[in-house]
């Protein structure tokens, strides 16, 4: 999904590191992922855990999403029984319009919040 700006906001995929969305391509790593998705967050998951974006990776290495984020602090949470844990993401960047960060083991196959 774009927004009215044309920037790409969500995203699902399967086998792939890369899109062509409305002629413009986007990189999302070296290595292809077996799924790759993002969405913003619910109202009610942003209001209960501070988060705006969701990601699901399935597989490794380094990924590098479109997200225009006006924070410079970051983290990674998870959502277990309700309550969220917050994540290390030690290698996480912020740039130009994008985040980037090494998908791990940990991260890997569940669903991770953004949070501030």
């Amino acid at each position: 999904n774009v927004d009215s700006k044309g920037n790409l906001i969500s995203f699902e995929g399967h086998n792939c590191n890369k899109a062509e969305i409305d002629n413009k391509e986007y990189k999302f790593g070296e290595n292809k992922f077996s799924m790759i998705a993002w969405t913003n967050t619910s109202k009610d998951e942003g209001e209960k855990y501070g988060a705006f974006m969701k990601v699901f990776i399935n597989g490794s290495g380094l990924v590098t999403l479109p997200a225009d984020l006006e924070s410079k602090e970051v983290k990674f949470g998870q959502i277990n029984d309700d309550k969220i844990n917050y994540i290390n993401a030690s290698d996480l960047k912020l740039s130009n319009g994008s985040i980037s960060f090494t998908v791990t083991p940990e991260i890997s196959g569940k669903w991770i919040y953004l949070c501030n």
